[in-house]
């Protein structure tokens, strides 16, 4: 009897699947070797114990395999279900982008931490380039959180074109150069999967989870 003749099927007949499994073709192998063995010599016991075991740890390795990947799923939809519920909620996270599309200025707001005191300071605004297209006065006396907001208007009076724009701060005191954080928010509009990363959309522009520092309403 051949081999491709041999059906694994529990009903003891019928084709056989048109995807094999590791476990299918490891029976396979050893029915075939046990069908052509010489009966003048056959196949030693210590060899056919062995050959046993590795069967079962095929077979095991498979069933891990397979709860392994039920568990993923699981998760997977528990963490997406979870931060759907921050859909429509206001938050504030790490970002400092903001993003242009068809003609309309950013809806989301923003704010600069600035942790010393500055004597003055200003937001840059750059697109993807890097060159800059607007700056934003934010006066005197900086310290703490400063808000501000793009309306999307470049530095020759016009509307900047649809595209993704960054924010640095840019501030100075009598001891040198001061930094700030850049933080932004609004309602998290939406929660994009594309790609398996997972990313809130706040006015248009992407938020990581991670990035996000606090949640309200």
């Amino acid at each position: 009897m051949s081999v491709s003749a041999i059906s694994f099927g529990s009903n003891g007949g019928g084709s056989e699947s048109a995807v094999e499994t590791p476990r299918d073709e490891f029976l396979k192998l050893l029915i075939a070797q046990l069908e052509h063995q010489d009966p003048l010599a056959p196949q030693d016991s210590a060899q056919f114990v062995a050959q046993l075991a590795q069967f079962t740890q095929v077979e095991q390795s498979a069933e891990t395999n397979q709860r392994l990947q039920a568990l993923e799923a699981a998760e997977a939809a528990g963490v997406r279900a979870g931060f759907a519920n921050i859909v429509g909620r206001e938050i504030t996270a790490r970002n400092n982008t903001a993003v242009i599309k068809d003609g309309q200025a950013p809806t989301a707001s923003y704010v600069v931490n600035v942790p010393h005191h500055a004597d003055n300071g200003k937001i840059v605004v750059r697109n993807a380039s890097g060159a800059e297209v607007a700056t934003i006065d934010l006066g005197p006396n900086l310290k703490g959180d400063v808000p501000f907001q793009w309306d999307g208007m470049t530095k020759d009076g016009t509307m900047a074109g649809s595209g993704t724009y960054t924010f640095e701060f840019e501030g100075e005191n009598s001891e040198g150069d001061v930094e700030g954080d850049i933080k932004i928010r609004g309602v998290a509009d939406a929660l994009d999967f594309e790609g398996g990363i997972i990313k809130f959309l706040v006015g248009g522009a992407e938020v990581a989870p991670a990035d996000i520092l606090s949640i309200e309403g």
